[in-house]
């Protein structure tokens, strides 16, 4: 499935959850896409740039309390590496991409210098010494996201159990 199909099909499976509703749902620019990899100095892989124009503004309730909606998108790492430095001696290299980061105890990242298309997706925790294996892919992580979603829609006193919290 190419990146812009399974993008437009991860927008109707949310509206159908639910979750969102085209008044809710925003994406970048190009123009905007451009200046993340300006600012930041890197190549956003297809995976990401394809959800970015989609949802890189707005998502409903999909991850609306993570920090991976643009402009915020851009401090993503200067946050992560102040955690890091707080924590470990694990470090970003300059091709790490940090796309979410949460309430400055854990951000998501994968490396941008390889050229995938749909690149691994690893976790860092402040409750760990170095990152972990979220996903194999980018899109994988966000069917995870959206699979934790769906649980607590279906069984809403359950306990939590998600990819993307401690």
């Amino acid at each position: 499935m190419e990146m812009r199909d399974w993008a437009n099909l991860f927008v109707e499976r949310l509206i159908r959850a639910k979750l969102a509703s085209p008044e809710t749902i925003e994406g970048c620019s190009e123009k905007e896409l451009v200046e993340i990899e300006r600012k930041l100095g890197l190549k956003l892989p297809e995976s990401y740039r394809r959800y970015m124009a989609s949802l890189g503004k707005e998502s409903g309730d999909f991850l609306s309390e993570c920090g991976m909606f643009y402009p915020d998108v851009l401090l993503n790492k200067e946050r992560a590496q102040t955690l890091l430095e707080n924590n470990t001696d694990f470090r970003l290299k300059d091709s790490d991409f940090v796309f979410v980061e949460r309430y400055g105890y854990q951000f998501f990242y994968f490396e941008t210098s390889d050229g995938n298309a749909n690149p691994p997706v690893l976790r860092y925790s402040e409750r760990s010494e170095s990152p972990i294996l979220l996903a194999k892919s980018f899109t994988e992580a966000m069917e995870l996201a959206l699979a934790d979603h769906l649980a607590i829609i279906e069984n809403p006193t359950a306990p939590i159990v998600s990819h993307f919290t401690d």
